[in-house]
Formats: C-alpha cells, sequence, structure tokens
C-alpha cells in the first residue's frame, strides 16, 4: 500500500509541474512548451495526429515514390499480403509469442487505410490488435518492456490512423489493454517510475511508446498528455539540451547511439504533432561523434558498455573487399537514419547508407525501422555529404570534454591513416558509462592502445570489478589501501575512480557535483578536412579520484597528437600527467593496454603490436618520467582463471560463458592485458611522460630514441624534428623561461602547451619569433632552431 501512496504522491507533483508546460489553445487544443527551439507543440484534436498530419501526407507520398523507397515498397507489400489476423499461437507456458515483425503487418494495414482508403486493410488491422492483446505473452523475456511498449506503440498508430472506423468499445478496449500493458512497464502507470537521464526510461517506453499512445487516445482522455509529454518536457528535455552541447552521447559507443534512437523518436513524435522541436540543433551534430569513432577497420572506438562487439568479423585487415565495406543495421545506421533524415543532413544520411546502402534492412523488434518507418521520416531529396568534408579533428566540449583526432579520411583495410582518442570526462553519465576519466585509445593498422574486457551484462562480476572499472582503461591508478568500492566494499579496490551513485534521477542531482569527474583546462588544434598539424588537450582529473576518499591532492593529464608526416613513423603521441597523493605510500600507476602481448626492448621502452585478422600496427612507448619507472606486464592468453587477463586485486575476473566466444572469429577486443608504469620510490608528486609513435609491425627499424627535456617549469621532449614541452602546473605561472634544446638541428617544430594567453616573444638563433597563445588552448607552435631558447610573453596585442 505504502507503495502506490508514494506513487500517487510522485504523479501529483509531476501533473503540479507539466500544467505549467501545457496550456490551453483555443484553436487547436492544447500547448506543450518544450526546451528547444520552436517549442510551442500544439496539440490539434483532428486524426491523424501520431508521427503525421494531412498536409504531411502529400510529401509522403512522394518520399514513397521515390527510387530510395523501393525496397521499402516492396517490403510493405509482403506486409500487407500476410494473412496474420492478429493471433499469436499458444507456446505453452513459460513462453514468449510476441513477433515484432507481426505487428509491423498490422502496421502496414493500418498505413494503408489512412492512405488508400482500403476500409478492408483498416478493419483487419484493428482486429488484429485486439487479437494480439487477447493471445500475446510476452513471459520469459528479457527487458520485458520493451515488447510490451511495442505493442502500445502499434496500438496507438491503428488507434489514430485508423480512427474512423473504431467503435465506442473499440476505443474503451484498447485503451485498457494498454494501460495494462503499461502498468507492467518499468516507467510504470502513471509512467512516474526510473530517473529521466539514463536507464531504460531513456528509451521507447515514454519518448515513443506511451507519447504515442497519449497523443492517440487526446480525445478521450486528455490527461494522459499531461503523463506522458508533460513530463517529457518537464523532466527529459532539459538534461539532453545540456549534455548534447558536447556533440556527444555520455552512454558511449553502442548504448549512446541506442538511446539518441529514442530522442530522435521524440523530436519527431513533437514535429509531426504540430512543429514543435523540444531537442536544439546540437542533437544534430552529437550524431557525427560516431562518425569520428568509427576507425579505419569499420570497426568504432570502444567506450562505456559495448555491446556491438560480440558479432562475425568481416575485414580482414590488408584486405580490400568492396564488400565489407558496409555494416548490417546497428543502432548507429538508424540513429544517423532518423536524425539525419530530419534536419536533412547531407553526412548524417551518407552515415545511414554506411550502414544499409541498399535502404532495404529493416528492424521489426525494439528500435524498429519498418517500411511504413520509413515512408514516414526518409527525406529522399536531400544531397549526400561524405564525412571527408569534415575536419579531421572532433573537440567535443563540456559536459564531456574530449577529442577525437585523425591523420586522414581512409576508412579502408588498406588505410595509412593514424586515429586517436583522448577523454578527459568532465561529467559521468552513470548508467553504461564507465570510469574512465583520462582515457585514450589509438589506432593505426589495427587498435595499439585499447581498452579491455568484454560487456557480458549489466551487473556482473566482471563488469563492476574489471570491465567497467578504472583499471580496464589507459588511465591512472592510485592506490589508497582503505577505500570502499561498491556497496559495503562489495568492488574490487582496483585504486582508479569512484562513484557515490550509479545513475542520478533528474538535471538538479546530476548537476549538483556529486557526478562531476574532471575539468577541461586548455585544448587547441590546427586541422583541416586534409591535413592534422597537432591535437592537445589538457584537463585536472582531481575530482574522479576524490568521489569518497581524499587519497589525491591534484591529478592532471595531458595529451598531444602530432602527425609527422614520415612515411615509416607516420604520427607521435605524448601523455604527461602530474600526480599528487596525500600520503606518498599510494601506490601511482599509468596504465597502457593492448591486444597481444607487449614486448620490453628496455628498462624505459616498450613495443606493442596487433598482427591478428592481418592487421600490422605497433606502438612504441617511452617512458621518460619517472626516472626511475618500472614497466610490469600483467595479462595472457587462454580463457582460463591462470591467464591474469581480467587481474584486479587477486582476482582474475573472467566474463560469465567465456569459453564459448571466439577471438579469432569475432571482433571482440578482450585483451591481452595491460602495462603497469609505477616508479620505484615513495614520493607524494610524481610526473609521468609518455612518448609513443606509431609503425607497421612488419619492419623492422630501431628505437627513435626520445631526449627528455627539462626544466623546473616544464618537462618535454625532443623525438624526430620535433620539441614538445608542457607546463608541470595546472595554470600558467611564468612569464618568462628559457630552454636548452639539444642538438645542431637548423628546424624543429616547437609546441609548448600550458603558456599563458596573449603575445609572446621567443628569441632563438638571435632571432625574435612572435607568437600569440590563444585563451582556450595556451600553445605556442612555431619552428626555430636547437640551442637556448628565451620565451617572454609581452604586453602588446601581438600578431
Amino acid at each position: 500500500m505504502k507503495k502506490y501512496l508514494i506513487y500517487g504522491c510522485l504523479f501529483a507533483i509531476l501533473y503540479s509541474c507539466s500544467k505549467d508546460a501545457i496550456v490551453e489553445n483555443d484553436d487547436s487544443g492544447k500547448t506543450l512548451n518544450g526546451g528547444g527551439t520552436n517549442n510551442n507543440i500544439v496539440v490539434p484534436t483532428e486524426h491523424p495526429r501520431l508521427l503525421l498530419r494531412m498536409h504531411d501526407m502529400s510529401a509522403i507520398r512522394e518520399n514513397m515514390r521515390s527510387v530510395e523507397a523501393e525496397n521499402a515498397v516492396r517490403e510493405h507489400a509482403l506486409l500487407l499480403a500476410d494473412s496474420f489476423d492478429g493471433n499469436f499461437p499458444d507456446k505453452g507456458s513459460g513462453e514468449a509469442n510476441y513477433e515484432g515483425k507481426k505487428l509491423a503487418t498490422i502496421e502496414s494495414k493500418a498505413f494503408d487505410y489512412l492512405f488508400n482508403n482500403n476500409t478492408v486493410n483498416g478493419e483487419k488491422a484493428l482486429q488484429a490488435i485486439k487479437n494480439v492483446f487477447n493471445t500475446v505473452s510476452f513471459t520469459g523475456l528479457s527487458d520485458v518492456s520493451r515488447a510490451l511498449g511495442h505493442v502500445i506503440f502499434t496500438a496507438s498508430e491503428v488507434y489514430d490512423w485508423c480512427y474512423p472506423l473504431l467503435t465506442a468499445e473499440d476505443k474503451t478496449f484498447i485503451i485498457d489493454n494498454c494501460i495494462e500493458l503499461a502498468k507492467n512497464m518499468e516507467i510504470g502507470w502513471p509512467p512516474v517510475n526510473q530517473g529521466a537521464i539514463t536507464s531504460h526510461a531513456g528509451e521507447a517506453q515514454l519518448m515513443r511508446d506511451l507519447m504515442s499512445f497519449a497523443i492517440a487516445v487526446y480525445d478521450e482522455n486528455q490527461d494522459y498528455l499531461e503523463m506522458t509529454m508533460g513530463r517529457y518536457l518537464s523532466e527529459f528535455v532539459q538534461p539532453r539540451n545540456y549534455w548534447y552541447q558536447s556533440f556527444t552521447h555520455h552512454q558511449g559507443s553502442a548504448y549512446g547511439a541506442y538511446r539518441m534512437i529514442w530522442d530522435a523518436w521524440g523530436q519527431w513524435i513533437a514535429y509531426r504533432l504540430n512543429g514543435g522541436k523540444p531537442l536544439n540543433e546540437d542533437f544534430r551534430y552529437a550524431m557525427y561523434n560516431w562518425i569520428y569513432l568509427r576507425r579505419p577497420d569499420l570497426q568504432l572506438f570502444r567506450e562505456g558498455d559495448d555491446s556491438f562487439e560480440n558479432r562475425s568479423r568481416t575485414v580482414t585487415w590488408g584486405v580490400n573487399d568492396s564488400k565489407a565495406q558496409s555494416r548490417s543495421n546497428t543502432h548507429v545506421g538508424t540513429a544517423s537514419w532518423l536524425i539525419g533524415n530530419f534536419y536533412k543532413d547531407g553526412v548524417l544520411k551518407n552515415e545511414a547508407r554506411f550502414y544499409d546502402p541498399g535502404n532495404n534492412i529493416f528492424v521489426y523488434e525494439n528500435a524498429t525501422r519498418t517500411p511504413v518507418q520509413f515512408f514516414l521520416f526518409n527525406a529522399p531529396d536531400v544531397s549526400i555529404s561524405p564525412s571527408s568534408t569534415l575536419p579531421l579533428v572532433k573537440y567535443s566540449p563540456s559536459p564531456y570534454g574530449g577529442m577525437i583526432a585523425r591523420s586522414g579520411w581512409d576508412n579502408t583495410p588498406l588505410s595509412e591513416d593514424v586515429v586517436v582518442f583522448m577523454k578527459i570526462g568532465e561529467l559521468s553519465g552513470g548508467n553504461h558509462h564507465h570510469q574512465d576519466a583520462g582515457n585514450f585509445q589509438i589506432f593505426y593498422k589495427g587498435i595499439l592502445a585499447s581498452e579491455s574486457g568484454f560487456y557480458d551484462g549489466y551487473g556482473t562480476l566482471h563488469q563492476l570489478n574489471y570491465q567497467k572499472a578504472t583499471v580496464a582503461h589507459n588511465c591512472l591508478l592510485i592506490h589508497h589501501p582503505g577505500e570502499v568500492f561498491g556497496p559495503n566494499g562489495a568492488q574490487a579496490n582496483d585504486g582508479g575512480q569512484n562513484l557515490i551513485k550509479s545513475e542520478a534521477d533528474d538535471y538538479t542531482s546530476w548537476t549538483k557535483g556529486s557526478f562531476n569527474r574532471a575539468k577541461v583546462l586548455a585544448h587547441q588544434y590546427s586541422a583541416t578536412n586534409m591535413k592534422t598539424d597537432y591535437a592537445y588537450i589538457k584537463g585536472d582529473l582531481t575530482q574522479a579520484y576524490t568521489r569518497k576518499v581524499s587519497k589525491v591532492s591534484e591529478v592532471l593529464r595531458s595529451m598531444l597528437f602530432v602527425p609527422t608526416g614520415k612515411r615509416d613513423f607516420p604520427a607521435l603521441f605524448v601523455v604527461f600527467d602530474k600526480v599528487s597523493a596525500n600520503n606518498a605510500s599510494y601506490k601511482k600507476t599509468f596504465l597502457l593496454h593492448c591486444q597481444e602481448e607487449p614486448s620490453l626492448i628496455n628498462a624505459q621502452t616498450v613495443a606493442i603490436r596487433n598482427t591478428k585478422a592481418g592487421y600490422n600496427g605497433m606502438l612504441v612507448d617511452q617512458v621518460l618520467l619517472p626516472a626511475d619507472a618500472t614497466i610490469t606486464k600483467i595479462g595472457g592468453t587462454g580463457q582460463d582463471v591462470s591467464s591474469n587477463r581480467f587481474w584486479v586485486a587477486g582476482t582474475n575476473y573472467l566474463p560469465r560463458s567465456f569459453g564459448k566466444y571466439s577471438e579469432d572469429k569475432s571482433e571482440i577486443e578482450f585483451g591481452w592485458g595491460r602495462l603497469e608504469i609505477c616508479p620505484e620510490s615513495s614520493r607524494a608528486t610524481d610526473y609521468f611522460f609518455n612518448v609513443m609513435y606509431v609503425k607497421d609491425a612488419d619492419k623492422s627499424l630501431s628505437v627513435q630514441k626520445a631526449e627528455l627535456v627539462e626544466t623546473e617549469d616544464f618537462a618535454g621532449a625532443k623525438i624526430f624534428d620535433n620539441v614538445l614541452l608542457f607546463a608541470k602546473t595546472a595554470r600558467p605561472s611564468v612569464r618568462e623561461f628559457t630552454v636548452e634544446i639539444p642538438g645542431e638541428d637548423k628546424e624543429l617544430n616547437i609546441i609548448v602547451a600550458g603558456v599563458e594567453e596573449g603575445h609572446w616573444i621567443i628569441t632563438a638563433g638571435g632571432k625574435d619569433i612572435s607568437v600569440n597563445a590563444s585563451t582556450e588552448g595556451g600553445l605556442l607552435n612555431f619552428k626555430a632552431p636547437a640551442g637556448n631558447l628565451l620565451f617572454k610573453r609581452s604586453s602588446s596585442t601581438g600578431i
């Protein structure tokens, strides 16, 4: 009884809040005020109003006649010819009979009635959905809310599109049965359960299924719209518009795209209802993130829980198989298609074509993309724009804070391009988000600096203790022996980043500070769509390591990517860290993960190869700081406990059913394990300086030595014809300093990161060089000879 009283109170609060967002409109019903642009959503009293209005029908007919729609027209005809009458066969107790494709036959028949006045098919659709309610079973389905909602959504289409055919008894029957199904959904009925930031509430339940129901039955009960779209506008829109400022999604490479599908459905439903756009324009550009996440092997950089991995390998590196240059449908393809068509964006339409080049892949369960939905949403008049028109570097601002940089747009298995993923990670999204502030990944002819572990399910021992933890990423560990991870210390102490709570309930709780992880201090890049000179980002990660205990006073990370233009050594990647622990005895560790066992070349140098499935990449890492660094390999091969691949605090946390997965035939990147780089002596403050470059694995080339260049205020390296220097402090602290560059080089490419913004004069080789540092970047880039360099910040406005 107490549970229902709580729900009742929650609903009363929700109802009073949403009343402010929904106001009467004398002409057409009600106006809902969302959080984006053009967001006064007027609820019309006419039918149809779900996913289309009468004035949309001519454009939809034109779409149906387009070349792009040819396969959808054929598939639609097959669905119309299906004799399914809504009676799902009884499969016995304990077995579900729900089948999404059968619901698509009902959708097609309802659509045929709406567009062609085919009363026979309209009556069939109506009778079929009533039969579905009487015969469908969901017993044993995981995440059953998705199937329940799909039935509600289909019933809503029938209700709205076939409205003239409905009797009073039909209306009551459909409404009552939809509500009964909704009561069994996670979000509940009234839909007041779960948070508004993430979780399954951020999927179809509210933003497609229940909003569709409320719109369809608005004439019979206007309160349902208050309960559904009212909650959407008052709770869901603000946090989404806030996050989409970063042009990413906080749930990562897999779940992020999936959740964007549902944000797109909410946007489409509101827009087709009466022109509202609750989500702002940043939503469109957030989808570009997956273009940048895609590696030249057509896979994505792994971020967060990734459910895409366990599928057959379709690309063999080094083999230019044209058939492999597209992917079967994934959530990325569907999200790109929905959003690309909404904004008439040629780049996103091109991305959708990458996943479905023939417009002939239809999805009938969960994140549906049916022939009818193709007719409703596809925009055939959009000109395609290739991703190669985009800049080679993408910066993702707050609240994400990260950068993806590449040396080219050649996404083929013969690519010579280098791609680097750099994440500061300002705000945690919880849920499928990992404890990975400061993470980086490197791809060159194979993933070299990778993540490791595998998403074997939500809340498993492997996921909580390894795959989701900091230890499975290219991050820093600071081990406080008394730190507690998880409820009552149920999770292993990996020395990584900790969370107070796994998910936020609403925008206020999400942004009040508990989920803060880091802060971008500086960022700058020089790139076009043809060439990248450099890409730099610096962040303060201290908060990520101080959520439950005060084990550090400062954690800084700077990352710099520099393509070299050298065929044998095409790119440099440098990571400079400062870690100040509150106790010198707390062990500090720099992590570097790999897919194959690394080779220790000497006490300060390690080589990582990736030669599986034809890959031919190598990463060479030279550890310049700490001077007393020790390098330890932790990992192994095989699928038993002795492999030590997922080793944390004395336990090897194997994924569930580990032995059933084929590492050779699938794209899973379990990883060999990791390198741990630690100072041998205990100090309160340590600097880590790792200088990395990439090369072909099959080329026997000597190590290209990196020389340490260090002053009291800066640490840097000279390698090839580059000198790369980093400030040791979070904020610029000096306006004049000197650096001695070893050698006799006549011209070097010099990058100095972490200086005060403004005009600088550098005296080198008897000449003055004038350079400006931006407020956002605090970086100087210029050419100069080796020798003594004097840096002075000028009071003038500069060049």
